[in-house]
Order: structure tokens, then sequence, then C-alpha cells
């Protein structure tokens, strides 16, 4: 330490400059580094500070009793045993130390620094000075903490899901990182993942493969999906979906793969399920002799079932993706069928018979009911027609109509004959009812007669 008493008892100005600016010089580097030094006389119990120190312990010279007491009440009430121990061990030891503490500032600030003492001794063994360093480090502490929140930060968030976390290093094969999930699904212990190369160890041949090109593709790309069937110490195999992307190092060359994977096992089985469910479905739809067709709003077909097949002549194939309007429906019944179908869209149910067009040119009487799957994203939803072919009911109708009305006519007219006959049949009983009554009078008087002529007899 540079220390000056004010007064030039040499009388060479030119030397008292040079100390002056090496002084100066002194001063500065030490404000730059953030570094202030001491010097404290065991001795007289006297204290030098650098004029850094005071900055650092935000005071100046007249408000500051320069004795080891006096630096001790600027320290840290919870650190204050602390560096006192560490001094006299130093004493004790007679070894240098260095050791980080807090400061606490008048005005309640809390800084952080990294002090380290060196203590001399006489012939005897007795400490006569020490000196020593202190640099403010509370913003290396900060970003210390800083860093130490963010990764805990990190660590819980990755450990805190349930999708596994994996970083290896793309040329050793080596594990950087990896989260609790990937240790609890693969069932490896943090040791033996740290000892195993990725990709190898986790893949039979054909997923390694797999994993190497996908490797490959990433370096080429930046991130890509792949799924693969992670091998887990027990040996069970886990389908995996895995999303990855390429770290580069400091000269932008790729170092670092992070591979985020998700145990896809139940989306598997919902989807083969789902499956089984569709195929079941469809041979349901099949099997039925009526059509069955699905139609989006703007009446594209997307279902159209081997019943509609053998009743419209069309393959599948054929129409699926057409519009249903221009396909079935005569141009004449167009403006009718437009309003119908504004109807039954939207509609839980809806029923109605009209005449389509198939394929050979004819026409089919269809009897519709019509259900709406609404549910998801509205080019999702489609409107399920069930038609049943009516057309040889609707004949045979027609045909009963005609043999009922001629029917009624034959019946009518032999009505009418019957009734002739009866008027006739009651002509001739009222005739044969007259000849009976007067045959029944003329036998009276006869009987009349006959008595009459008895009595003048």
């Amino acid at each position: 330490m540079i220390k000056k008493d004010g007064k030039d008892n040499t009388g060479h100005k030119p030397l008292e400059k040079t100390i002056k600016i090496l002084e100066d010089r002194f001063n500065e580097s030490q404000r730059i580094a953030k570094i202030g030094s001491w010097e404290l006389d065991l001795i007289s119990n006297t204290l030098y500070w650098s004029d850094e120190v005071y900055r650092m312990f935000g005071l100046k010279p007249q408000q500051f009793g320069a004795t080891y007491e006096a630096f001790l009440d600027n320290i840290h009430p919870d650190d204050r045993d602390f560096v006192n121990a560490a001094y006299n061990e130093s004493l004790r030891t007679k070894k240098p130390y260095n050791i980080v503490h807090r400061l606490q500032l008048k005005d309640g600030t809390i800084k952080y620094v990294n002090e380290s003492c060196k203590t001399f001794f006489d012939d005897k063994g007795n400490a006569i000075r020490s000196i020593g360093t202190v640099q403010d480090i509370t913003e290396q502490k900060q970003t210390e903490e800083e860093l130490h929140w963010a990764k805990e930060l990190t660590e819980k968030a990755l450990n805190a899901q349930h999708d596994t976390f994996f970083i290896f290093e793309i040329n050793t094969g080596k594990a950087v990182l990896w989260n609790r999930a990937f240790r609890e699904i693969s069932g490896y212990t943090d040791d033996e993942i740290a000892r195993m190369s990725a990709p190898g160890s986790y893949y039979g041949p054909k997923d390694l493969e797999l994993a190497v090109d996908y490797t490959k593709k990433i370096l080429g790309e930046w991130e890509g999906i792949v799924q693969l069937e992670l091998i887990c110490k027990n040996g069970n195999k886990v389908p995996t979906e895995y999303r990855a992307s390429v770290i580069n190092d400091n000269n932008g060359n790729p170092k670092y793969i992070i591979s985020i994977g998700r145990d896809i096992t139940e989306r598997i089985r919902a989807e083969e399920d789902l499956k089984k469910q569709k195929e079941f479905s469809q041979k349901i739809i099949n099997t039925s002799n009526a059509i069955i067709v699905g139609l989006d709003k703007d009446h594209k077909i997307k279902l159209f079932n081997e019943g509609a097949e053998r009743i419209t002549g069309f393959k599948s194939e054929e129409v699926l993706g057409r519009d249903w309007f221009e396909l079935f429906v005569k141009a004449e019944m167009i403006g009718e069928i437009n309003e119908v179908w504004e109807n039954a869209w939207g509609m839980k149910y809806h029923s109605f018979i009209n005449p389509i067009l198939i394929k050979n040119g004819d026409s089919r009487i269809i009897s519709w009911q019509n259900t709406g799957i609404y549910e998801g994203n509205e080019e999702n939803h489609l409107l399920i027609s069930i038609g049943e072919d009516i057309t040889e009911r609707k004949k045979a109708e027609e045909e009963i109509f005609k043999l009922k009305d001629g029917l009624e006519v034959k019946v009518a007219e032999k009505t009418k004959e019957l009734k002739e006959k009866v008027t006739d049949l009651q002509r001739f009983f009222d005739a044969a009812v007259d000849r009976e009554l007067r045959m029944k009078e003329l036998y009276d008087e006869n009987e009349k007669l006959k008595a009459d002529l008895e009595e003048k007899g």
C-alpha cells in the first residue's frame, strides 16, 4: 500500500509528482477491478485501507475508526463470527486464508466480497502485520445465484414433466443431462446413464438404424420427430415419440442433441382400439343393404358404403370427394333439394324422400333418415344419411292404387246391377203380394156366396 503523510520532506517535486501519478494509477486499477487492499499493524492495532476499500464499504476515511473491531462492525452480523474465526485460525496456523463473506453497509445494502489475508510473524513467532485484498464480487454472486436459481428451476421443470428429457454429446454419445422421467422409465440409475452411450445403448438394431438416420437428418435440419422403442433395463420396450434439436458450440458447430421423448403406449393402444372400432363400424356399414353416405357442408362425399355401391352402381373410389348434388340429384330438383339440405344441416334428425340418379341413367326412389356429426372443427362436421331404396315399394303402391281404383269401379258397377235386380225383385214381390191379396179377397167373396146360398137353400 502506498502511504503518504502530506509533507514534502525531501524537496524533490518530480519524485512527489511521480509518486502521485503511480498512486492515482494504482487506485484507478483497483477501482476498475473492484479490488481493494488493506494492512493491519498488529502492534499498534492500526488498520490502513486503500481508496477502493472505502468505496466498497460505502465509507469516507473520516467516518471510519481504523481498527480491526471497527472493520468487523461493517461485516454482516451473520458473518462476523465466521470472518473473525477465519482470521484467528490463520494466526494460529500461520497460514493465509481466502474467504467469501457479506458486508452490510450503513444504508442497508448487502454486498458480497472475496477476502484474502496473509500474516507476517517475527522471529519469535508473534504476529506483527497482516495484509490482504478484498474484492467486490456482488455482481458475480448475484449472477451465480441467478444461475443457481435458473438451474434449480430448470431441474424442477424438467423433473416435473412426464416426458423424458435427454441431452447427449454428438461425437461421444455421452449423456450430459437427463430428467427423472428418463431415469424412471428406462430403469437405469444416474451412474449407469452417465456411463452409457447414446443412442446405441437404448435401442434394438432396427430402431438404432432409424435413430442414426434421424440424427443425421436433424444435424442437417436442426430439428425433427421420430418414433422408436426405448429398451429399458428390465427388457421392456416403450414406444416413444422423440422430438430433437441441435445445440451448437461457440464456433457454430453441432455439439449436443436435445431429445424429448413421450411415451405413446396409451396413444398406440387407443389408435389400435380406434382402428378396430372403425373396422367394426365399417363392416356394419358395409353389411347394410341401405345406402349410407357421409357428406360435408359443401355436399362433398366423405363416406360411401357397399350398399350405396350396389344401389347406385358407382364404386366408392369413383365418388369420394365429389359433389353429391352433381352426381345424384336431377337438375330440375336442385332447388328443392338445396332447401331440404339447408333444413337438414345442423339438425339432430331429419327425414325425407326423393329420387336419385344412378350410374346407368335410371333413377331410384330413396327414403332418407339423416343425422349430423357436429363435434370438433367445422371441417370435420358430417351429415350422415341412411337411405332405403323404396322404388319397388312405390311401384307396388302404385299398382295397388290402380287395382283399388279398378276395383272400386267394378264394385260400383256390380252394386248398381244388384240394386237394379233388387228393385226388380221388389216389384215382383209386390205384384205377388197384390195377387195373393186379390186371390184372398176372391176366396172370401166366394165363401160368402156359398154361405148365402146354403142359407137360402
